[in-house]
């Protein structure tokens, strides 16, 4: 029974050592993710194959606006401005015309011209400063 347990204790410590970890960062305020952001794509994994998006996201005194989003068959619309809070870390932004209701996103990675969040439903957003 004990060699048992050590094997089974030795697969799982190997598992968790060949899973890529990526750790979520808290965002700390507006600054970190305020301005305008082009989103490039989208991949259900981090490393996953892309969907292009092409949409711009504006975010800047609580609120966050989307243009350009490509419809299905062709054209693109803009959402009006939702509002949007940080709160433990996450960035909340308000579902329009569901009052009460959020998205919430999780940043992933930042640097001074990209940012990766991951969306609730756990799909990946790749952007780029616009």
């Amino acid at each position: 029974m004990k060699n048992k347990s050590s094997n089974f204790l030795q697969t799982l410590l190997f598992c968790l050592s060949i899973s890529p970890a990526y750790a979520e960062m808290p965002i700390r305020g507006d600054g970190d993710i305020a301005g305008s952001w082009l989103l490039e794509y989208s991949s259900q994994k981090l490393n996953g194959s892309k969907i292009n998006r092409g949409e711009t996201w504006l975010i800047t005194n609580g609120k966050l606006e989307k243009k350009n989003i490509r419809l299905a068959r062709s054209g693109t619309y803009d959402v009006p401005p939702a509002d949007y809070k940080i709160k433990d870390g996450k960035l909340f932004v308000a579902t329009v015309g569901r009052p009460g209701k959020y998205t919430t996103f999780t940043l992933i990675e930042r640097a001074e011209n990209m940012m990766t969040l991951k969306e609730q439903s756990g799909s990946y957003l790749f952007f780029i400063r616009n």
